[in-house]
């Protein structure tokens, strides 16, 4: 026979063997010795928990079955279905596994990129059940340096060694209820024959499921450890259910500072030097007053804004045919209902479309809104471009220094633009401004950038200018929301008023003054030549004037007096006409400084805020003034309840005068009272608030349990191959993120 012919005749064979030649080649010798070595044991320990239980090949690829076939049978969105609104109460109710559903979907079932819509999802059902959860421990749930399969086996041996079993027959009973309802309304027999057909067995199934019901209750029995103690729960059935009536004439410090001398030098220095750690409003034992002057994390940025109003004497108007096409184009979107009786109210309803003339205005204005939106877009995105054009010959990780040096300037843009499209173009570079100066400014606390990628959150002028790269490590970097380097721009960003463009061109990190004679520019947006916000802030006039209020509230606290004896002596309503009339207001459309405060329902419900320092992390750029007001009003709150006994439903006096430090206010309270519930209510509302405590400390502490990094540290997992064979080990599942199941 040829060679040629027995070529031809083998040529199948020939390329198998090419086919393992060339396996051998690029997995590597050793490599494909430890394929077959650990294929054929399965056994095998390749990583160790707890001080010396090892994990074997199988455990791992059993993980891995295991979360395929729950993403099969759907338990994963079942995880995701967090929670219910009662369309009777309204309230909020845990379905399923509440929060705790969502992190365990987010550890097992994701990668390590976050989606905004279940941030968003977490952080709102986070809020509505006031739990202990900061935005820190949702992200950390992305922060995974193994795979998947990895966390769910470790979770899987915790609930074994707890000694939590769920049977097969149990996980049965519910997968007859849930499966129904996770393949819409498909019966139990008709979902299990179709996962069969697809290679699945029912017992694998119903073994999966048992393994997820026992780790969710295993993480219920670790998670409520802490039992709730009788004084507790009254406690907190006191403050949920008995609420304070208060009727009250407030007599702020603020009202008498024209009245008070200049303090001393000396004053100044030793109130600056006892104060000056602290941030403003930041209270204390030693510091009741919320004085402060540490200043906070600062920028300035350079801008350039167009003014809507501006914007809208260079559109067209918009004309009689536009409105009457867009109304025939869209008619489903003014269907409207209607009794069929119009006499009777209880009637059945009919569909009806709204006439051309009942709409035309919304029409109008919708198209004329959206006309502007897009001519304003358009404009400020050509003055983008035109700032952006010397950065194309950049590489696109260029630093701050190399975006500095090409940057063009922004004054010269405006230029530009403003001939252009013949309207005003602002422009300008602000003072040194903090978190608080951009709530103040009319113009920029309610601007937001609105990313064209549906991966990323809107994000406000705040976090964008707060989380800067160069303000360091203690600044949250958003991995939803943009993080901007100096010179780099943000934008189109745009309120009702404005669409800005800006870029960050100086950042101070939080910093302790020097002395009192530090200043610091506050200039804000220039977009009015008559009035422009510019001022310069000097430490040594917040001292003077922190120390005159120190002053006024002693004066205070003398008027108070006079007009107790006055209300005691004639009437409360006289009293206040007399005191207006001796204390007039600043301006006279201003109210008048004196009149009642009067609350009905003032709830002492703040009870899981008392640890708030503890709790919070500062990862929003507004959280820190967030969290002082928050306490302020705590101690207020707390202050007004510790006037009334346990035993009695008010004070022992009425009225009476009391000092709110952190507010710098006397009040003068004519009226306090509690209204407290009796044995009945208290036995009524026990169990509920019990089970309510308990569940908000269940799913709070369950960030803490399926925190990824918590997990590794709490079973001490190690794999027991050293790091060089265990890259070359296909088996072994990699520990780190680049390897995540996809």
């Amino acid at each position: 026979m040829s060679l040629t012919k027995w070529f031809r005749k083998n040529n199948r064979k020939i390329m198998a063997i090419f086919v393992v030649a060339i396996m051998i080649a690029f997995i590597g010798g050793q490599s494909f010795q430890y394929f077959f070595k650990n294929s054929a044991n399965p056994s095998k320990a390749v990583a160790l928990y707890s001080k010396d239980k090892e994990i074997t090949l199988k455990d791992f690829f059993e993980a891995e079955q295991e979360l395929n076939i729950l993403q099969a049978i759907r338990a994963d969105q079942l995880l995701k279905t967090a929670s219910k609104r009662n369309q009777y109460t309204n309230r909020v109710e845990s379905y399923v596994h509440g929060v705790k559903g969502l992190m365990l979907h987010e550890l097992l079932f994701s990668d390590n990129t976050p989606t905004p819509q279940m941030v968003n999802e977490i952080k709102r059902l986070v809020m509505e059940q006031q739990l202990q959860i900061t935005d820190r421990d949702i992200l950390s749930l992305y922060q995974k340096q193994h795979q998947n399969k990895i966390y769910w086996a470790l979770l899987k041996k915790e609930a074994q060694n707890s000694g939590i079993f769920i049977t097969n027959d149990i996980a049965l009973m519910e997968l007859q209820q849930v499966l129904p309802f996770l393949f819409g309304g498909a019966s139990y027999p008709d979902i299990i024959n179709r996962l069969i057909q697809g290679g699945f067995t029912e017992e694998s199934i119903q073994s999966a499921y048992s393994t997820l019901l026992s780790i969710i209750q295993y993480s219920r029995k670790i998670c409520q450890q802490e039992p709730l103690t009788i004084p507790q729960l009254t406690k907190t059935i006191s403050y949920e259910y008995q609420p304070m009536s208060i009727k009250y004439v407030p007599f702020s410090a603020r009202l008498f500072l024209d009245k008070q001398p200049e303090p001393s030098e000396k004053q100044i220095i030793d109130h600056f030097q006892k104060y000056k750690n602290y941030l403003p409003g930041e209270l204390s034992k030693d510091n009741q007053y919320g004085f402060g002057y540490k200043l906070n994390d600062m920028v300035s940025f350079e801008y350039i804004i167009l003014k809507f109003e501006d914007v809208e004497k260079i559109i067209p108007p918009v004309t009689q045919q536009e409105k009457e096409r867009f109304y025939q184009a869209n008619t489903e979107m003014f269907r409207s209902q209607r009794p069929i009786d119009p006499n009777d109210p209880n009637s059945l309803l009919e569909e009806y479309t709204l006439t051309f003339g009942q709409v035309a205005k919304q029409i109008s204005t919708e198209l004329k809104n959206q006309r502007l939106n897009e001519k304003a877009q358009s404009i400020i995105s050509e003055a983008k471009l035109l700032t952006e054009k010397p950065f194309s010959e950049l590489d696109r990780d260029a630093n701050s220094t190399q975006l500095r040096a090409v940057a063009t300037d922004y004054s010269a843009i405006a230029g530009e633009i403003s001939r252009k499209f013949a309207l005003p173009v602002y422009s300008g570079k602000t003072g040194l401004l903090d978190m608080m100066d951009i709530q103040k400014s009319d113009y920029l606390y309610d601007l937001f950038l609105r990313p064209a990628s549906s991966a990323k959150l809107p994000s406000s002028i705040s976090e964008l200018l707060f989380t800067a790269r160069e303000l360091g490590e203690n600044t949250l970097q958003k991995p939803l929301s943009e993080n901007i380097k100096l010179f780099e721009n943000a934008g189109p960003l745009n309120n009702r008023k404005i669409i800005a463009l800006i870029r960050v061109v100086e950042t101070k990190k939080s910093l302790v003054p020097k002395n009192i004679e530090m200043t610091v520019s506050k200039k804000g947006l220039v977009l009015d030549e008559q009035k422009p916000e510019d001022e310069t802030f000097k430490v040594k006039d917040l001292v003077i004037k922190d120390l005159r209020k120190l002053s006024a509230i002693n004066t205070a606290k003398k008027r108070a007096e006079e007009f107790l004896k006055i209300a005691k002596d004639q009437q409360w309503e006289l009293a206040i006409d007399q005191f207006n009339k001796q204390y007039p207001p600043n301006e006279p459309n201003e109210p008048n400084n004196f009149d009642f405060v009067d609350y009905s329902r003032l709830n002492n419900t703040n009870r899981h805020l008392a640890n708030i320092k503890n709790t919070q992390d500062m990862i929003d750029p507004g959280m820190k003034f967030a969290e002082i007001a928050q306490l302020n009003r705590i101690e207020i709150v707390n202050s007004l309840f510790s006037n009334i006994p346990n035993d009695s439903n008010q004070p022992k006096e009425l009225p009476f005068i009391i000092e709110m430090k952190p507010t710098m206010e006397v009040f003068c309270v004519k009226e306090m009272s509690i209204n407290r519930i009796d044995q009945n209510r208290y036995l009524r509302e026990k169990a509920q608030v019990s089970f309510w405590t308990a569940e908000k400390q269940h799913q709070s502490l369950s960030a803490v349990l399926l925190n990824p990094e918590n997990i590794i540290k709490r079973t001490n997992f190690r794999y027991i191959q050293k790091d060089e064979d265990k890259e070359k080990d296909p088996n072994v599942p990699a520990d780190t993120n680049e390897s995540q199941d996809k």
